[in-house]
């Protein structure tokens, strides 16, 4: 880098332009925090303007607060999240345009000698521009200034000052931007929760040599807005920390919507993250008399097999079995079933497509019956539509299937296939 900033060929970039280059490359990089970008920019500006602090403030609620803050030695008359009502500030009056971006000497203004503020932090000399976002909202102000008048100051410096403002209302947007869409999701998701704005549906399992069912997975189906898929609803909670909230509601709202005591299998699909945080409350909620699959999808990222293997030892103590669900849709699928070693092993629907004219498929999905056999695991093709495709996969061997062409997901499943 420093064999960079010592090209000739940038010679002609003031310091200013160089950091603003600079900061425009790690806002698009992701180099370094809203936080590190602000105070190094912070830093740069009171050093490079030969001033005693400088200072980022936002207007919210009727006040003026200090969000970053640079000072030089130890002249500190304010500390970060300090505040002052705005009505008393320079702040104000410069985006409203009574007080100007500069004032070299804040004694010989009518109006900053008046002010309080000025008194109170010791302000000689200040320059400060207001920070406005894309939509012309304005954030606060971006701000410098010394205990002492300085008459060498410009209308170069507030024309430097201006544009690294904007930069700096580029990275501060961006980060509000963030924690505004976070938490406008995370109440969405608590208000889906809240307010149960889904329902369970149960698809029929069928044994594919007696066409008989032998089991129920239990899924769950949207009616909030907008309207969006299951996967999407669940990744949206786990994005805003409240996976493990929705997939215990869909849970209980499974297990209360079962008729009573079933003799075929009842399977559920749970996040590791929930397995290992919540392990009382899903014992509490699934019914002791019920035999039950808990299904963990191959798209699961484990970070610790020992954790997650120690929370299923609770659970299988107890007769549940565990399935890998979506196996062969990704690279994690083998990892799984050798490391968590589940009961049943349920084929991808992208495998099971078409596999009746499909090679490959048909390859991968006889490997699967035969490693299964080998390891005593059961076999569950996922998504079966078609005749074609389900004469194929018995011919493969695989026992068992579930599918639209089996028995489409729907609240009445139960009571009309037991």
């Amino acid at each position: 880098m420093a064999k960079v900033l010592n090209d000739p060929t940038l010679q002609q970039y003031d310091s200013f332009h160089l950091a603003g280059d600079l900061l425009a490359f790690t806002i698009e990089r992701k180099l370094f925090s809203t936080d590190a970008i602000l105070k190094k920019l912070l830093n740069h500006v009171r050093q490079s303007m030969g001033m005693e602090i400088a200072f980022v403030s936002e207007i919210f609620e009727g006040r003026r607060v200090f969000r970053y803050v640079d000072y030089e030695g130890d002249f500190r008359p304010f500390q970060v999240e300090d505040s002052d009502p705005v009505d008393e500030t320079y702040c104000l009056r410069i985006i409203d345009g009574r007080l100007p971006e500069l004032i070299l000497d804040t004694s010989q203004n009518s109006i900053t000698a008046g002010l309080t503020a000025t008194a109170a932090y010791s302000i000689g000399n200040y320059i400060g521009v207001p920070i406005i976002f894309s939509d012309n909202t304005v954030y606060g102000t971006f701000c410098c200034f010394s205990r002492q008048p300085d008459h060498t100051l410009s209308a170069r410096d507030v024309e430097n000052l201006r544009f690294l403002a904007h930069c700096a209302g580029l990275v501060i947007e961006k980060d509000i931007g963030g924690l505004r869409g976070y938490a406008r999701k995370h109440r969405l998701i608590k208000n889906v929760i809240d307010e149960s704005q889904f329902f369970p549906v149960f698809q029929p399992i069928f044994d594919l040599q007696s066409n008989q069912v032998s089991g129920f997975e239990a899924l769950t189906r949207f009616i909030a807005k907008p309207r969006k898929t299951p996967e999407h609803w669940f990744q949206e909670a786990s994005n805003v920390g409240l996976q493990q909230d929705l997939e215990m509601a869909a849970l209980t709202a499974a297990m209360e919507a079962l008729p009573g005591p079933l003799k075929h299998s009842i399977s559920v699909n749970l996040s590791p993250e929930s397995l290992m945080g919540n392990q009382q409350s899903i014992l509490q909620a699934l019914p002791r008399d019920q035999t039950l699959v808990i299904e963990i999808t191959e798209h699961d990222v484990i970070e610790d097999y020992a954790l997650v293997n120690r929370a299923l030892a609770l659970f299988r103590e107890k007769g549940i079995k565990l399935a890998v669900d979506d196996v062969g849709a990704g690279f994690a699928c083998l990892k799984h079933i050798l490391l968590l070693k589940p009961d049943i092993i349920k084929i991808d629907q992208a495998i099971v497509k078409s596999i009746d004219g499909n090679r490959d498929a048909q390859a991968i999905t006889r490997a699967m019956v035969t490693f299964a056999q080998e390891i005593q695991c059961d076999v569950i093709a996922e998504g079966v539509e078609t005749a074609e495709e389900l004469a194929c996969l018995k011919q493969l061997g695989v026992a068992k299937g579930q599918g639209f062409l089996l028995g489409v997901p729907n609240k009445g499943a139960i009571s009309r296939w037991v």
